[in-house]
């Protein structure tokens, strides 16, 4: 009975898993919580963090860190879908700087929106791991339309433990899926 109470309030606490995701395991990094769902398998673990502009609600971004596999790490930027023409590719892309550094606009093919909101998937190559897990902080700039946007910033504190951490996960999975 502990175990479902404890269970219960780790899924009502977090703004991210869904509420038919069970949460079993969820730890904090820095700025980062890593956040593991069913099935009880470590690949199904992701490091998020959200930030939401003081100013206005309605501004928000939630990263979220995932490996896809053992060469592959991904970061889904979601962030709000202001108006229904609304597409991140079609205004060309978010802007994204490291410490200050702009490293221009991703030009994703592989952005989706719904009705409230879009997600934008950006593969990390091992560049982009080194600077993220050496930086301070990841600016993500968000074109509404043609006059104008906003920006948000997310802390790097502890993306490099996490993503360790995750990339661990999935070793040891595909260890596992290997040997069976």
């Amino acid at each position: 009975m502990q175990r479902y109470l404890i269970a219960l309030v780790l899924v009502a606490s977090t703004t991210y898993v869904h509420a038919e995701d069970e949460v079993l395991y969820k730890e904090k990094y820095g700025a980062w919580e890593l956040v593991c769902r069913q099935p009880e398998t470590q690949s199904n673990c992701v490091a998020v963090q959200s930030v939401q502009s003081a100013d206005d609600a309605t501004r928000w971004v939630k990263a979220e860190l995932e490996h896809i596999n053992i060469n592959e790490t991904v970061l889904h930027i979601r962030l709000p879908r202001p108006n229904k023409k609304f597409n991140p590719r079609s205004i060309g892309g978010l802007g994204m700087g490291i410490d200050g550094e702009n490293h221009g606009p991703l030009h994703l093919n592989e952005d989706v929106c719904e009705a409230s909101e879009c997600t934008v998937r950006w593969r990390l190559s091992g560049q982009y791991l080194v600077r993220l897990s050496r930086g301070k902080e990841l600016t993500v700039a968000i074109p509404i339309d043609e006059k104008g946007g906003y920006m948000m910033s997310f802390s790097l504190d502890g993306f490099a433990d996490v993503f360790l951490v995750l990339w661990e996960f999935r070793r040891a999975d595909e260890r596992l899926r290997k040997s069976k």
